[in-house]
């Protein structure tokens, strides 16, 4: 008895799943409809992914063609490398992802700047860079910012960069903080005192800033 008890249960149990297997079948074809249509999704992103990635890359190479010459000018006045003179800024579009190279030349040879520059002239190239940029892109806003430029600059470098960011504030507003006193002063001497505001952080707590006019 038992095991006729066990047929039967067993029995009724596949007459169960036999009437569920349209509606498994159905709910089957639909996951498979469904995982076709994500891989025609991926696919479309991926066509997508590509397309803005070349337009940038073509942004980019027509950006970095406008500044390059304007990047060397500040360069140069910026008293940077004494053999190393032109800067040249590259894209490296190998991966997915867009790399930037900055390579200097000489009457010679040609470097990377990371593998050859003191971090003065580090610092000096990436102002050039910066100063060029903000100068010539298209979003343009007659704006710069500037924390601490003078980082690893000696005496000549900064009073390059005073006499660089002096002859900026003509065309463009100039917003700069700076600890040296020294290179503040010689700013100062170089700009237009209806066009200078110097503050002075005289105090920096959890509330805040208080500020006052003079100073650095």
């Amino acid at each position: 008895l038992e095991g006729i008890l066990g047929y039967l249960i067993q029995e009724r149990e596949v007459l169960r799943l036999e009437q569920q297997m349209p509606e498994l079948e159905a709910e089957l074809r639909e996951l498979e409809d469904k995982r076709g249509k994500l891989a025609e999704l991926e696919e479309a992103l991926e066509d997508i992914r590509d397309a803005a990635l070349e337009e940038q890359r073509s942004i980019v190479t027509e950006m970095l063609t406008q500044v390059s010459g304007e990047v060397s000018q500040y360069y140069s006045k910026l008293m940077g490398h004494p053999y190393y003179v032109d800067l040249a800024l590259s894209l490296d579009t190998t991966g997915t992802k867009n790399l930037y190279r900055i390579r200097a030349s000489g009457p010679e040879h040609e470097t990377h700047v990371q593998t050859r520059f003191s971090n003065a002239q580090l610092n000096a190239t990436a102002i050039a860079i910066f100063a060029a940029m903000a100068k010539r892109l298209p979003h343009n806003l007659n704006l710069m910012v500037l924390d601490d430029p003078t980082q690893s600059f000696d005496e000549a470098h900064k009073e390059a960069l005073a006499s660089i960011l002096a002859e900026e504030t003509k065309e463009t507003q100039l917003i700069l903080a700076t600890q040296d006193t020294g290179f503040e002063e010689q700013l100062s001497k170089r700009v237009q005192p209806r066009k200078l505001l110097r503050k002075r952080i005289t105090e920096w707590t959890t509330k805040g800033l208080t500020m006052g006019i003079g100073g650095v």
